[in-house]
């Protein structure tokens, strides 16, 4: 009884600690299946204890915004599950287990190069193995050179220079004139009451190590999806990914659905999390729109698989071989995580109809 107790305050004063930080509510189902258990510790040494449910994890922005408020706090944000008994399978991933802490450095700054000061604070995430992976492993997966890769780190701006965050780049495709273009997702730079890039906008667009690599010309809401030129640089992608094999062509409905009954793997390249690998858990058809950018096309692929904040949009693709070489066939566009440890994807085959698209 007393514990029941404790968890009903626990969750009454998670609930207004969330709402105090502006943030939507994000619980779904039950009210609060998990419980993570924050410390914050001021310069004046005084802790404050905090419940929050894990399922604010399924919405990135919330959740940096989240992560910001503490850090402002000047504090140590221990996160924890209650159980202190609990594996590392049991988070959700990318799993919060400890440290944004003031004597550490964030990641690189991916449009100057610049390392950010100490006083800007990290979070560090688990992997599926319980090793906290360098946040900075964008070049560790893909090195420093000059070629563009499929799942690499870019900067998102305003073409006014106003920063909006960190996607991966997606897939190299080539539009239905044969102009050469990347694909990445599109919730970095759109907004609740705009989900698409409006006509005569200006527009976004992508930066690496301080130079400018492509620019946003097209954007198809329903699949959360921004087509890239890499013209206004004289940029290419590489037609291989890192660690694997030669991209392939687009996989079909049919191949999707073949790969999750076969439950085969499929493998997710990001630059936080790098290479990962999961299966197709569900092939989801939902009504058409954007609603608080939650992008809900019509064909989502839903996989088992690691995700960290600022990895949407790198590709999800299936690797094969022909005639003994490697290749991977792209599946789909990381979009979304979820509480439950699962990756939604675009479909990669509706990316190619709805859009005109064809995948190297």
């Amino acid at each position: 009884m007393r514990s029941h107790t404790r968890r009903a305050v626990l969750e009454r004063v998670g609930a207004a600690f969330v709402g105090a930080l502006g943030l939507p509510s994000l619980v779904r189902g039950e009210r609060l299946r998990w419980t993570t258990v924050p410390t914050v510790v001021g310069r004046d040494g005084v802790r404050a204890r905090r419940s929050v449910p894990v399922d604010w994890l399924e919405h990135e922005r919330a959740a940096d915004r989240l992560v910001s408020a503490l850090a402002a706090r000047d504090g140590v944000l221990r996160v924890t599950r209650r159980n202190a008994t609990a594996t590392v399978a049991d988070w959700h991933t990318p799993k919060l287990v400890a440290e944004v802490d003031p004597r550490t450095t964030a990641p690189p700054d991916h449009d100057t190069g610049a390392t950010v000061p100490v006083e800007t604070h990290e979070v560090r995430v688990r992997d599926d193995a319980g090793v906290v992976p360098d946040v900075t492993a964008g070049a560790d997966c893909y090195g420093d050179a000059a070629d563009l890769y499929a799942g690499e780190a870019v900067g998102v701006q305003t073409a006014a220079g106003d920063p909006l965050g960190t996607v991966s780049l997606g897939w190299k495709v080539t539009d239905a004139p044969g102009t050469e273009r990347a694909i990445t997702c599109a919730h970095q730079f759109d907004t609740e009451a705009q989900c698409e890039l409006a006509p005569g906008a200006p527009r976004p667009v992508l930066r690496r190590r301080g130079e400018t690599v492509g620019e946003v010309v097209a954007t198809d809401p329903d699949q959360d999806l921004s087509v890239v030129d890499l013209g206004v640089a004289d940029r290419t992608m590489r037609t291989d990914v890192p660690n694997s094999g030669t991209m392939g062509g687009v996989e079909t409905n049919w191949g999707v659905h073949a790969l999750r009954a076969l439950d085969e793997d499929v493998v997710k390249s990001t630059w936080r999390t790098c290479f990962t690998t999961g299966t197709i858990t569900a092939v989801e058809q939902r009504a058409s729109g954007c609603l608080l950018n939650r992008y809900t096309g019509d064909d989502r692929i839903r996989c088992s698989m690691p995700l960290d904040a600022g990895e949407s949009g790198g590709p999800i693709y299936h690797e094969y071989s022909d005639d003994g070489r490697t290749r991977c066939a792209f599946v789909g566009l990381v979009s979304m995580s979820h509480a439950v440890g699962s990756v939604t994807a675009s479909a990669g085959y509706r990316i190619a109809a709805e859009n005109g698209l064809t995948f190297a």
